[in-house]
């Protein structure tokens, strides 16, 4: 227990470093994500394309239900036009799932526990925590061809007496969706498990040297002592290579690797949907593809450089042997800039928090200091009477006021600008804009406003909220959001800037279908912004800089409820009549 606990510390400690650049932590072909390409999904989708073309008993089925339209339009991945179906989705979503276990693909603390799991290698065709040498590799590729059968033998259970998938036997997995999040679907039981099954053998050709023809393995790849830092490559086998990781801009060895993955998941494939085989001789097929893609040929050692493999010539996973994004060198550049800033960070954290903290207090201190005085009407002290000579007598004359510094109202100009500030109107209109960047999106706005005093506004808004998947750069409409306003203005003392705190509460409607959120189910919504500027540019015109605001839009309350947060940053302008 101690030593996993340790392994998954190990893990943490390396995704915290080199994630935000990555999004990944090990395990092979790349999934699909706003960082990294979509290797398992590109291999999968030529294979189940492939599949089609041979069989009939591979047939896509059509989304017919509102939930299955709405998932296969929040998939967190890109899906090839022939590809937007049931069947598919669920295919694909089994393949990501040795990955993610229904995580997103930026939860760095969450997927660290997950690929830190000695229990999770065989999933991947890695060497678990005992595979040492002698021996290490035949029981890691014992694991990894007892874990695909295990998941296809789930899959056969999937299919109905024609021997074709049953869309009416269904599983439940978890998954994180692009908009929706994480929410557990009900999908194809011979779909999500072959897709499951398919990964770990693609995943075999990435972490495995093999024999020249690919089709031979001659010892499997090592992740997590890497991770822990106690790696002896002649007990524990080689490094995972995460430069065998790539699907693009592919050299002779890696684009023969592909090829063949591929080939292999066409074979396991038609080996459980061949409609003239029997269960027992689908699962007899099923060990001939096994067999065929997954033998060790012994007589590789550390000694002799592992029969002089040439995947040996790819880069070792670099920073904690966190796998980078496809991997190419900017990756690593990133990761070590990010610990760099850690770095930074880590001595100077005590310094730069006092200094925020004492920020809000000046702001604050001077609203009340500017609010205090105009509520008591104060002005500054008179100045004694400027004195100035006469040009034509040379006579001293006393001035009325004295001049001040350029920029710096006079006490009559004070009065005419508190006296205007007075009377401002009582009607205005408000328009902005809005980006978030955490839950990104876009917002318009369009609102009414009435002055209730100096210090206090009230307003109606209306705002179109739109949300974008920033794993598959989609911005769908979202939702549409009405309601109350209120704003606390704190008035500076010439009145050119102020500062106000804003308070929206309301509604929030669907304007799209999402899996168990349908268009039209109306929620609340709150907006709060702590802080925002005021400034007049002119007599009847203001411009507002809400710099950081919080909005909490969440149309569906009932079931499972649905929310997206948002941190905004805003631009209006408001213009009062």
């Amino acid at each position: 227990m101690a030593s996993f606990v340790a392994r998954l510390a190990a893990v943490a400690g390396c995704a915290s470093l080199v994630g935000l650049a990555s999004e990944r932590s090990a395990l092979a072909y790349t999934y699909e994500s706003a960082l990294s390409p979509g290797c398992h999904e590109r291999i999968s989708m030529a294979a189940l394309r492939t599949l089609r073309t041979q069989l009939s008993t591979a047939p896509a089925i059509p989304a017919q239900l509102r939930d299955e339209r709405a998932l296969l339009e929040d998939l967190p991945f890109g899906v090839d036009p022939d590809m937007k179906d049931v069947a598919s989705g669920a295919f694909l979503l089994g393949v990501r799932d040795n990955d993610l276990k229904g995580r997103g693909p930026t939860e760095l603390d969450q997927l660290a526990l997950v690929h830190g799991n000695p229990e999770n290698q065989r999933e991947h065709c890695l060497r678990a925590s005992d595979d040492d040498e002698p021996g290490g590799s035949v029981r890691a590729l014992e694991s990894c061809r007892a874990f695909i059968r295990g998941k296809i033998s789930e899959a056969l259970d999937g299919l109905n007496a024609a021997g074709l998938p049953d869309a009416t036997k269904l599983v439940d997995l978890e998954v994180t969706l692009s908009l929706r999040g994480n929410v557990e679907v009900a999908l194809p039981l011979y779909w999500v498990r072959m897709g499951q099954a398919v990964h770990t053998l693609q995943d075999s050709f990435t972490h495995t040297f093999r024999s020249s023809d690919r089709l031979r393995v001659r010892t499997v790849l090592n992740w997590l002592e890497y991770v822990e830092g106690d790696e002896v490559e002649s007990r524990d086998g080689p490094l995972h290579r995460n430069g065998l990781d790539q699907c693009d801009d592919l050299d002779e060895l890696r684009a023969l690797n592909l090829a063949t993955a591929t080939q292999a998941s066409i074979e396991l494939l038609h080996a459980t949907l061949d409609p003239t085989l029997s269960r027992d001789a689908k699962l007899a097929a099923v060990d001939a593809t096994l067999a065929k893609y997954l033998t060790y040929e012994p007589g590789c050692t550390e000694g002799n450089g592992w029969c002089d493999a040439p995947e040996r010539q790819y880069e070792v996973a670099a920073s904690c042997g966190c796998s980078m994004i496809g991997t190419r060198s900017g990756g690593v550049l990133a990761g070590a800039g990010i610990f760099g800033v850690a770095v930074l960070v880590a001595r100077r954290r005590r310094r730069r928090l006092s200094r925020l903290a004492v920020l809000p207090i000046a702001l604050a201190c001077i609203a009340s200091s500017s609010t205090s005085a105009h509520a008591q009407g104060a002005e500054p002290p008179a100045a004694p009477p400027a004195v100035t000579t006469d040009p034509a007598t040379g006579a001293a004359v006393a001035t009325d006021e004295k001049k001040p510094p350029p920029g710096v109202p006079t006490v009559t100009e004070a009065k005419a600008e508190k006296t205007e500030q007075e009377h401002r109107s009582f009607f205005g209109i408000y328009a902005a804009g809005s980006g978030s960047i955490t839950n990104p999106g876009l917002s318009g706005q369009l609102g009414i406003r009435f002055r209730l005093s100096e210090l206090i506004s009230v307003g109606l808004d209306g705002e179109l909220n739109g949300w974008f998947a920033a794993q598959t750069t989609r911005l769908r409409t979202g939702a549409f959001n009405a309601y109350a306003t209120g704003i606390l203005h704190y008035p500076m003392r010439f009145q050119q800037v102020n500062l106000r705190t804003t308070a929206n509460i309301g509604t929030s409607t669907m304007l799209i279908d999402l899996y168990g959120a349908p268009r039209g189910t109306t929620g609340i919504f709150l907006g709060v912004v702590p802080l925002g500027l005021e400034w007049k540019a002119s007599k009847q015109l203001y411009v507002i800089f809400d710099v950081l605001g919080v909005a909490l839009p969440v149309p569906q309350l009932k079931g499972a409820p649905f929310g997206y947060p948002q941190y905004r940053t805003a631009v209006g302008i408001e213009l009062a009549f």
